[in-house]
């Protein structure tokens, strides 16, 4: 029994030690994509709406609504190289661009995964930009579910304006 509740707690150890740096992991991917959103918001000229939800993401009580912040994933994307001009994910610089945040095969393969399982859940009508927000929404509930969502509180003061 004693060794039971043993492995028990060095089991539920080890899952806490995973998500944790799964959401290190989360940080450093949603920081370099973060400043590309940026990036591309800088060259469209973003409101303060597109703003708050790009620094607001992680927030599952925040309700990405707004279209434009579609498009802003979009240009990250393809900026980053992820995905191609034709809009389909390009797998081996996903997982590299995943590995480049710390992460190991297991959670770069379910990055991806999870990233193709919300494309194909997403309604093909919709124009490029409001698919890019439903499968982001998707991918943020994923993420939400195994637990991995980072604190990018710390990110806002970047941005310089913590009052988003």
């Amino acid at each position: 029994m004693q060794a039971r509740i043993i492995m028990l707690i060095a089991m539920m150890s080890q899952m806490y030690t995973n998500s944790e740096g799964n959401r290190e992991i989360m940080k450093a991917f949603s920081y370099t994509f973060g400043l590309k959103m940026f990036e591309c918001g800088e060259e469209t000229h973003y409101t303060k709406a597109m703003a708050y939800d790009i620094l607001h993401f992680w927030d599952v009580n925040h309700s990405l609504d707004n279209i434009k912040t579609g498009c802003l994933i979009i240009c990250a994307m393809i900026k980053l190289e992820l995905l191609s001009p034709q809009g389909e994910l390009i797998t081996p610089n996903m997982e590299g661009f995943v590995y480049a945040s710390g992460a190991d095969e297991n959670t770069a393969l379910f990055v991806v995964k999870l990233y193709k399982k919300c494309k194909n859940e997403t309604l093909s009508d919709w124009n490029g930009c409001k698919i890019a927000l439903e499968i982001s929404k998707c991918f943020r509930r994923g993420i939400y579910q195994k637990n991995w969502i980072p604190d990018t509180s710390s990110l806002w003061k970047l941005h310089g304006d913590t009052s988003l």
